[in-house]
C-alpha cells in the first residue's frame, strides 16, 4: 500500500467536514485509513490522506466524472484542481 495525500480547496470547510462519511464511502473501495486535515490559516484548503490498496481503481475513479461522482464533488463543495502527493 502507498500513502497518498490529496489537497484542494472547498467552498465551506464545515460542510466538507460534515460530509466525511460520504467521502469515506467514495474512497473505501480503493483505500483505507482515510484522514482529513484542514488548513490552520482559515484559507479553505484541505487534505485527505489515505492508504491506497487499489491505485489503478483510484486513478480511474478520479479520471472519470460519473454523475454520482460529480454530485458527490458538488455536495462536498470541492474546488479544483486536486493536487495529489505521494509518500517517497
Amino acid at each position: 500500500m502507498s500513502r497518498l495525500m490529496i489537497s484542494h480547496a472547498v467552498t465551506d470547510v464545515e460542510n466538507w467536514l460534515a460530509r466525511r462519511p460520504q467521502r469515506v464511502a467514495d474512497l473505501a473501495p480503493f483505500a483505507s485509513d482515510i484522514t482529513d486535515y484542514v488548513a490552520a490559516d482559515g484559507s479553505g484548503r484541505v487534505v485527505v490522506a489515505l492508504e491506497v490498496h487499489d491505485p489503478q481503481g483510484l486513478a480511474a475513479a478520479m479520471a472519470s466524472l460519473s454523475p454520482e461522482r460529480a454530485a458527490s464533488i458538488a455536495e462536498q463543495g470541492i474546488i479544483g484542481p486536486l493536487v495529489t502527493l505521494r509518500e517517497v
